[in-house]
């Protein structure tokens, strides 16, 4: 291993070590709670998943959902209407 490669080696083990000790310096410090959740966000979660195989699920999105809603309320409107008319 040639010098340069050994110091950048080093340099990414400190920067890790710098990083794992950020959360517990922040709640130390009494930071907000965002920037620690972000820190441990950012820090332990990627090592979880790693290490357990976790997979991230994405979240059911938004605009899916207020389609299928939509979707319903059509439906129910037409079967509404359908049945008002017939006794009329």
């Amino acid at each position: 291993m040639n010098q340069s490669a050994f110091n950048r080696s080093t340099a990414r083990k400190t920067r890790k070590k710098k990083k794992r000790g950020r959360p517990q310096q922040a709640i130390a410090n009494k930071a907000p709670v965002g920037d620690v959740k972000k820190m441990v966000d950012e820090a332990i979660g990627p090592n979880l998943q790693t290490a357990y195989g976790i997979q991230v699920v994405p979240e059911f999105p938004a605009p899916l959902l207020l389609s299928v809603d939509a979707i319903a309320a059509v439906a129910a409107i037409t079967r509404y209407r359908k049945g008002r008319f017939r006794s009329a």
